[in-house]
């Protein structure tokens, strides 16, 4: 309302799905690389939060009989829960963006089809939401500078849509070529001006 009243244009992003980002390890990753999750606590259909990483390699390396404590799973009965509440906060973006006659970037399906599909650079590179795949950084959290750059493309997108403006895109693939983590994830090499 405050932004509103000053009579700029503004542009709103929605919330996405949490369990799409790498931080979440689904059960059923951490068992196809011989994990042993039933120590975990841990079902196929549940995910190990980034607070579990330290008990799991204390179980693993036999300091800890397991299981994994609160906080360090996110248990599969709880998603749907927390999908009600992210479809209820982003009901309630969309309306504020109603009210205020801005368009919203809808970052729930952006984030859905990236973790889908993954993104093709126009080199034919393919980046995934999956750890190490380029697009989130090592935190597993955090979009990397490419991962910016694909969201800055979407924002620039509605925008010029909504406004009728001309942003000029985000050039994805320079921004791919000078981030150390995505160009590093994704080729498995450094680009020359990055220092190692």
């Amino acid at each position: 309302g405050s932004i509103a009243q000053t009579g700029a244009k503004m542009v709103l992003a929605n919330i996405p799905d949490v369990t799409v980002i790498p931080a979440l390890s689904k059960g059923s990753a951490l068992a196809a690389e011989g994990m042993p999750i039933a120590k975990f606590g841990m079902t196929k259909k549940d995910y190990a939060t980034p607070y579990s990483h330290e008990h799991i390699k204390l179980i693993l390396e036999g300091k800890d009989s397991g299981p994994l404590g609160p906080g360090e799973i996110l248990h599969s009965y709880d998603v749907p829960t927390i999908q009600a509440i992210l479809e209820a906060d982003n009901q309630v973006i969309a309306a504020v963006a109603a009210q205020f006659h801005c368009p919203v970037v809808d970052m729930h399906a952006i984030f859905n089809k990236i973790k889908k599909h993954g993104y093709t650079l126009p080199n034919g590179t393919h980046l995934t939401a999956d750890y190490l795949g380029g697009l989130f950084g090592l935190d597993g959290v955090h979009p990397t500078v490419t991962g910016q750059a694909v969201l800055a493309k979407e924002f620039i997108k509605t925008i010029n849509a909504y406004y009728g403006t001309n942003l000029p895109q985000a050039n994805v693939m320079e921004a791919n070529l000078t981030d150390p983590e995505g160009f590093r994830m994704a080729t498995g090499a450094l680009p020359l001006n990055v220092p190692a």
